[in-house]
């Protein structure tokens, strides 16, 4: 299936989708309609993270690694980022602005944080995160910020070591709530700053240093946001939401004020945004309002039969049957 988890979704420099299903890192050419895989995972993707063209996947189970690879040539990977006692999972992986490092959060119950060289794998420092549920991790271009279920808070590293601080939501954030995504907006602001989206469907705005603190929010949609994205061109903060629209929002140059410019319907919740695509939690991706791909959704799929000539039939936990015509695709 197509993106299942919020923020899986990519784009390189070549115009082309870069999502996960499964343990299959996948590349969708558009245009084409053809697809080209990154294999080599022992388990299933659990999250991912671009910088450019090269991608960064982690993987769930008992000794579970990250790859680092490149989507424009798949076939092998780049780097594997291991060494540390991983358990359970990796359950957020973030590249440095710069692409020079990795950021990997585990799910053991300590949220262990380690960092990586990108391109060699070396491990470069490692510590003990939050026991609060983690859901994000972004990079300012000076430091990376990770957040999740009350709390929000960037990674400072001393000596081999890496320590996740604790922000604070104060009277601008309000109450400690429940942060689903982010994205870095620095680029908007000319000063370190992320947006987080909440699971009560509003944005709230990070002021980044050694410290991190509320510093704007707005109310959003009545659902939640699952997924956020900066079109820099227009100086607008994307939010995918659970109820099925993307909202368009504007950001004041200082940051402190989010205004919604406008609301596209998607008719699905809207897991991921990249670029020109979305994806869809009923298995589509679209590239603007076109369909490049449709899949099933939901955990398992349970059966495959031919059907004769290229068309065959398939079915699984989402409670569909489909039928695909292998000759078009």
């Amino acid at each position: 299936g197509g993106p299942r988890f919020p923020n899986s979704l990519g784009t390189n420099s070549q115009g082309e989708a870069v999502f996960f299903s499964a343990a299959v890192g996948v590349v969708l050419d558009p245009a084409t309609n053809q697809q080209r895989f990154l294999r080599g995972h022992t388990d299933d993707i659990t999250c991912m993270s671009m910088s450019g063209d090269l991608v960064a996947t982690g993987q769930v189970g008992k000794n579970p690694f990250a790859y680092v690879w490149d989507s424009l040539d798949p076939s092998k990977p780049v780097a594997k980022l291991s060494g540390l006692e991983h358990k359970r999972s990796i359950i957020k992986i973030a590249f440095s602005t710069d692409g020079s490092q990795v950021l990997t959060i585990c799910g053991d119950d300590n949220h262990s944080v380690a960092i990586y060289e990108a391109k060699t794998g070396r491990k470069l420092a490692e510590g003990k995160g939050k026991k609060e549920e983690c859901s994000f991790a972004v990079h300012t271009g000076e430091r990376f910020v990770v957040g999740g279920n009350k709390f929000v808070g960037s990674v400072s590293e001393t000596g081999g070591k890496a320590k996740v601080g604790r922000g604070t939501f104060g009277k601008v954030g309000g109450s400690p709530q429940l942060l689903s995504c982010a994205t870095d907006v620095s680029a908007l602001t000319g000063k370190e700053t992320v947006v987080s989206g909440t699971a009560k469907g509003s944005l709230i705005v990070w002021s980044v240093s050694d410290k991190v603190h509320a510093i704007g929010k707005a109310e959003g949609d009545c659902k939640a946001v699952l997924s956020l994205a900066v079109r820099a061109e227009e100086s607008a903060v994307l939010a995918g939401t659970v109820s099925g629209a993307v909202l368009v929002f504007g950001l004041a140059k200082d940051g402190t004020k989010l205004e919604l410019r406008k609301k596209i319907s998607r008719g699905a919740p809207v897991r991921s945004i990249a670029g020109r695509f979305s994806a869809l939690g009923n298995g589509t991706i679209l590239a603007d309002d076109q369909v490049v791909m449709e899949s099933h959704f939901a955990k398992e799929l349970w059966g495959v039969a031919s059907m004769g000539n290229s068309s065959f039939c398939s079915c699984g936990d989402d409670g569909t049957v489909r039928i695909w015509d292998a000759a078009s695709r």
